[in-house]
């Protein structure tokens, strides 16, 4: 694969004639025959064969059983801690997310309480206060969004690039105000979509903190669906379908 020079053929009559008993190959021959890379074979006082470590550990591997089994379970023991450690940021990306999410129920809860609705429709106001954010952030409800991804595990915020979840946890964080101060729907939603304009403007330029944190959540990508039980938990708004039939009802 990292050799488009290496001559098969010459390598496929090598390999063809090394079953038989007065068949030997040093590695100087192999690679001039085959134009193979990766190793190389010097002689005198410090000479000997010296191969890249890839080369090495097949080597070793094939003299050695125990060697091959050591690779083995070391290479599952450090798997393991890859995924214990991608674990942790996925979870800690969420509950970010989920913090700020708290704060803007807070807010809502404040007003349902004024108003005195049953059970039901306070759900249908959660959920369509939800969507609110999911408009302005990413532009389509979180019930659309599961309809044209069919069969994905987690929501559109588990998909969310780091600027739009900068940037969602932010308008979370101003919506929650507004709707303190008595602002209705409409308004409200006119406002968030242009402060999530003009953050996409600022965060649109190369900041670092930024790609450090994009690096760190597509490593989480990796280890998909190993976390995705914690994204079904009762207080996540994409949980929550937007059942108002219209959302500036």
């Amino acid at each position: 694969m990292a050799n488009p020079r290496f001559d098969e053929t010459a390598a496929a009559q090598l390999l063809a004639k090394s079953g038989r008993n007065v068949f030997s190959l040093s590695s100087k021959e192999w690679v001039e025959r085959t134009q193979a890379i990766g190793i190389r074979a010097e002689r005198g006082r410090s000479g000997g064969t010296y191969a890249h470590k890839d080369i090495a550990f097949a080597f070793a591997s094939w003299i050695s059983p125990e060697f091959h089994l050591f690779v083995i379970k070391d290479y599952q023991r450090l798997k393991s801690a890859e995924a214990q450690r991608i674990g942790i940021e996925w979870q800690a990306r969420r509950e970010l997310v989920k913090t700020n999410y708290r704060m803007h129920t807070d807010a809502i809860k404040s007003t349902l309480q004024q108003r005195s609705l049953p059970k039901w429709r306070e759900q249908i106001e959660y959920a369509s206060e939800a969507d609110v954010i999911n408009l302005a952030v990413f532009g389509q409800t979180a019930a659309a969004w599961r309809k044209e991804h069919e069969g994905w595990k987690g929501n559109m915020r588990d998909y969310a690039t780091v600027r739009d979840l900068i940037i969602l946890q932010n308008i979370e964080a101003l919506s929650s105000v507004l709707i303190q101060h008595g602002l209705d729907k409409v308004s409200r939603f006119t406002t968030l979509q242009q402060e999530v304009e003009r953050q996409r403007r600022i965060l649109s330029e190369d900041i670092p903190s930024v790609e450090r944190l994009q690096h760190i959540i597509e490593s989480t990508d990796t280890a998909e669906g190993q976390t995705t039980d914690q994204s079904n938990e009762s207080d996540d708004p994409e949980q929550q379908d937007n059942q108002s039939g219209t959302l500036f009802d």
